[in-house]
C-alpha cells in the first residue's frame, strides 16, 4: 500500500513539474501596432476601411504564429497626424470597426464624439479612448488566429466640409506565445 503512494505521489509531482516546465517557457511580449486613415473629402461624412495583415505588420506575429496562447488589447489611442481645416471643425461622432478580413461580421472598438480637430493635431494631444470589449476581443481573436488579417474600418461625421485629415490608431497589444 505504501509503494502505491509513493508511485503516485511521484507521478502526480512528475505531471505538476512538466505542466509547470511548459508555462516557464511561455514568451510574453507587448507591442504596439498602428493604423492612419486618410480622410479628404468635400463632404461631412466617410467611411474609410484598411484590411491588416498583422503577419506582415508584426514580427512576433510572425514568428510565433501558431504558437500563440493569448492575444488581449489592452489599450487604444488616438491623434491627427495631420489636418488642414477650419479651427471650429469637429467630428460629430465617428466610430472604429472591426470586421474579419472579407469585411463580414463587424464590431465597433470604440466611438468618438464632439471633438474639435484642431485640438487632436499630434502626438502629445493623442486621446485614450474607451472600447467595446467585444471589438476588442473579436480585433484580439482575428490577430491571434490564421490567416491573421482584420479589417479596421473608421466611419466620421464632422461638422462642416471639406474633411481633410489623417487620423492615427494606435492598440497595445500583449501576447503569450509557446515556443513548444
Amino acid at each position: 500500500m505504501k509503494t502505491r503512494w509513493i508511485l503516485f505521489l511521484a507521478l502526480a509531482t512528475m505531471f505538476a513539474f512538466q505542466s509547470c516546465e511548459e508555462d516557464l517557457l511561455d514568451i510574453t511580449e507587448e507591442f504596439y501596432y498602428s493604423s492612419e486613415f486618410e480622410v479628404s473629402t468635400t463632404d461631412t461624412v466617410i467611411i474609410v476601411a484598411e484590411v491588416i495583415d498583422m503577419a506582415e505588420q508584426s514580427e512576433l506575429i510572425d514568428k510565433y504564429k501558431d504558437k500563440i496562447e493569448t492575444i488581449e488589447i489592452t489599450e487604444v489611442k488616438y491623434w491627427l497626424t495631420a489636418f488642414d481645416g477650419d479651427d471650429d471643425q469637429e467630428i460629430i461622432e465617428a466610430t472604429i470597426n472591426v470586421a474579419k478580413d472579407d469585411g463580414t461580421d463587424e464590431e465597433l472598438i470604440a466611438t468618438i464624439v464632439n471633438k474639435n480637430l484642431s485640438e487632436l493635431q499630434g502626438e502629445e494631444n493623442l486621446q485614450q479612448l474607451e472600447v467595446q470589449q467585444a471589438g476588442v476581443n473579436m480585433m484580439a481573436n482575428l490577430v491571434k488566429n490564421e490567416p491573421y488579417k482584420f479589417m479596421l474600418r473608421y466611419n466620421t461625421a464632422c461638422n462642416k466640409g471639406p474633411m481633410e485629415f489623417t487620423i492615427k490608431f494606435q492598440f497595445k497589444i500583449k501576447m503569450v506565445a509557446n515556443p513548444l
